[in-house]
């Protein structure tokens, strides 16, 4: 559920091990653990017996299933269009049942109901908060400058980059947009390698992604190529083999792992400068979670050494 929550954007992104070489989504979270270790400590100092937990497992059950039903709702209402006379008769005897549940367990919140009603708060509030923040930081690449006109303006101009061998990847959040890992190596270093490939990928709603429809590229002149690729909930993606996968597609170029180096961005989080109100705790508990977020060479696969990070400041 975890891997599941990251992929759709809920969690910030964390150590994933896949434990099957046979079997997608058998797979193990090391942080994750640990905070069960953690709990299942606390719960024994806590509660100190199996016969103390009723209350807490009552309510987290009835607590489960009404929110189940409910989401059954919302998906036969926006994805199966079920009209609303069959919503209704499936959806409004389970409410029933699930409210008598939950409504019979309230009385024992004080005496252990408060744990799971206290645990489901907390994971509510810090995956509405990273998906607020995450929309904010999308708005703000959205904003940037078309990577077309950026590469224009770069090459085209009085004091072009100078151009050095080899190849450069520099991932992205959007499709046609100048990556900010772009800009600082362009304004500060004032290189730009011979064969540069803009990277960008997209989750899909879908568990998987066909074959024939993930990847997209576009020729942007120049030795500059855009990639847009596209992945399931279940899927992880893995550069290098999306790269190699690209051989024959962009012009005579071919992946070489010695001669490639991805430029990846090392986010800090800053409040925007027109805001005068103190920081808000949402935006700190995010450039937290932010900072503690696996790094985005382990996410998509890469090696440490053909890695250059630039350290970019994200105004929320």
């Amino acid at each position: 559920m975890t891997s599941q929550a990251i992929e759709l954007d809920f969690l910030p992104r964390l150590r994933v091990i896949e434990t099957s070489h046979e079997q997608h989504g058998q797979v193990y979270v090391p942080a994750v653990n640990a905070i069960l270790f953690a709990t299942v400590i606390f719960l024994v100092v806590v509660f100190r017996s199996s016969e103390r937990l009723t209350s807490a497992y009552g309510i987290a059950v009835g607590l489960t299933m009404l929110i189940t039903t409910i989401q059954m709702i919302a998906l036969s209402r926006t994805v199966w269009r079920w009209p609303k006379p069959a919503v209704a008769a499936v959806s409004v005897p389970l409410l029933v049942v699930d409210g008598m549940l939950v409504a019979a367990n309230l009385p024992k919140s004080p005496h252990g109901g408060w744990f799971p009603v206290t645990v489901g708060i907390v994971l509510f509030v810090l995956m509405g908060t990273w998906r607020r923040g995450g929309r904010t930081a999308r708005r703000h690449a959205d904003a940037a400058q078309s990577l077309q006109a950026f590469l224009h303006e770069a090459l085209e101009g009085a004091q072009p980059p100078a151009r050095v061998p080899g190849t450069a990847v520099y991932p992205g959040n959007l499709p046609d947009r100048t990556p900010a890992t772009l800009r600082s190596n362009v304004r500060h270093n004032c290189v730009l390698h011979q064969t540069s490939i803009f990277f960008t990928d997209l989750p899909e709603s879908a568990p998987r992604v066909d074959d024939k429809t993930r990847i997209e590229t576009r020729d942007l002149g120049h030795g500059c190529y855009e990639v847009v690729t596209r992945h399931g909930f279940v899927e992880r993606p893995n550069l290098p083999r999306l790269l190699e996968s690209l051989n024959g597609r962009l012009g005579d170029w071919r992946f070489d792992a010695k001669h490639t180096t991805f430029f990846l961005p090392r986010d800090e989080i800053i409040r925007n400068a027109t805001h005068d109100a103190p920081r808000g705790w949402r935006e700190a508990l995010f450039a937290q979670m932010s900072f503690h977020s696996t790094s985005s060479a382990e996410y998509y696969g890469l090696r440490a050494e053909d890695v250059v990070e630039l350290g970019i400041q994200v105004a929320l």
